[in-house]
C-alpha cells in the first residue's frame, strides 16, 4: 500500500499537490476508506465527506 511508504508530499493527478505530517497521518485512513468505498460500490472518497 502506498501509505506504508510515509510520503510527505502527494502530487495527485490533478489539482494542487498535498503536502506536510498531516499527509502522511491521514494517508493510511483515505486508503482504508478508498478500499471500503470501492467495496460497497460507493462513489469513491464518499466516506471522507463526514470526516
Amino acid at each position: 500500500m502506498l501509505a506504508n511508504l510515509h510520503p510527505r508530499v502527494i502530487a495527485p493527478g490533478h489539482g494542487r499537490p498535498l503536502a506536510g505530517a498531516e499527509v502522511e497521518q491521514k494517508l493510511p485512513q483515505l486508503a482504508a476508506e478508498y478500499s471500503a468505498d470501492h467495496a460497497t460500490g460507493l462513489e469513491p472518497g464518499a466516506g471522507l465527506a463526514a470526516a
